[in-house]
C-alpha cells in the first residue's frame, strides 16, 4: 500500500458540509491550522483516484442539540476550540 495524508478546509458553520472524498479515505483527525478548522484523511495510492464519494459533516457547538434524521449517525471526530478556548465546536460525520 502507498499511503498518503491529505487535507481538507471544514469550515465552522451551522449547515452541513459535503466532501468529495476517496472512497477509501479514512479520517484521521480534525485541528487548527493557521485559525482555520483542517480535516486530514488517510488514502491508499494504490485505489482509483476516480473512486469517490460524497460525505456529509456537521460542526456541533457544545451545548446545542441538533436533531439526526431517522436512519443516520453521528460518528464524532473530533474537538475545536477557538476564539481563545471561549467557543468549543465537535466535528462529527453523518453516515
Amino acid at each position: 500500500m502507498k499511503a498518503r495524508v491529505l487535507k481538507y478546509a471544514v469550515p465552522i458553520q451551522m449547515d452541513e458540509i459535503h466532501l468529495t472524498l476517496r472512497k477509501d479515505a479514512k479520517v484521521l483527525s480534525v485541528h487548527l491550522q493557521l485559525g482555520a478548522p483542517q480535516l486530514w484523511v488517510l488514502i491508499n495510492k494504490d485505489v482509483a483516484e476516480e473512486l469517490t464519494q460524497e460525505r456529509s459533516f456537521i460542526w456541533l457547538p457544545t451545548g446545542v442539540t441538533l436533531q439526526v434524521n431517522d436512519g443516520h449517525e453521528l460518528v464524532f471526530i473530533g474537538t475545536v476550540l477557538v476564539m481563545a478556548g471561549n467557543e468549543v465546536y465537535h466535528l462529527f460525520e453523518i453516515t
